[in-house]
Parts: C-alpha cells; structure tokens; sequence
C-alpha cells in the first residue's frame, strides 16, 4: 500500500472505529474472546479491502457493511464448530470401564447397587 493510501485509511479507520467496536459488541456481547478475535478479523478485512473501495458511498458505510458480513461469517464459522464438536463428542463410544458397568447393571436388572 502506498503511504497516502495507508495515511487516508489509518484516518478513515481512526474516525469510525466505534462502528467496529459496536459490531463486534452486538455478536458477542459475553465473550470477550470472541470479541476481540472478531475485532482482530474485521480489521484485517479492512485493511484488506481498502483498495477495492472505491469512495461510491461514505467510508463508514463501507466500513460498517465489512464489518458486518466479517461478523456475519466468524459467527457462522464458529457456530458450525460448536455443533460439529458436540456430535463428535456423542459419536465417541465409552470408556471400557463404564460400558463393563452399564452392562452388569443390565445384568442385575434395575437395582442400582453400586459396583
């Protein structure tokens, strides 16, 4: 990137952060991990796209439309891992040691005396 270019969007980004910070805020509002990971993605997204933005419509428009559609995906990514992980988790068969427990209990029928 050339130093004006990087000048005018360090400039750009200093004066509408707060879009950022907004955006991140209202995905995850609890997490500050997941925040600030989102907050880090956003502005490599930025500062990745700046060349492509042609000045058509206010930068903060712009701005807050990649931030957006970054937290858009990072949700999406994120959710998808949670629920691939979970039945991952119910496809794993038991330890050895509690299937010989469950199926004495079996055998004793429904006592729960404990083994």
């Amino acid at each position: 990137m050339r130093v004006e270019t990087e000048t005018s969007f360090l400039v750009n980004l200093n004066q509408n952060i707060g879009i950022v910070h907004r955006v991140c805020h209202t995905y995850f509002a609890y997490d500050a991990a997941e925040r600030e990971e989102l907050f880090q993605e956003v502005m490599y997204q930025l500062w990745k796209s700046y060349l492509k933005f042609k000045g058509e419509s206010k930068f903060s428009t712009w701005m807050y439309k990649v931030a957006l559609n970054t937290a858009i995906t990072h949700t999406r990514r994120s959710t998808r891992g949670i629920s691939s992980k979970s039945s991952m988790m119910s496809r794993i068969p038991e330890s050895p040691t509690n299937f010989a427990r469950h199926q004495k209990r079996a055998l004793l029928g429904s006592s729960m005396v404990p083994l």
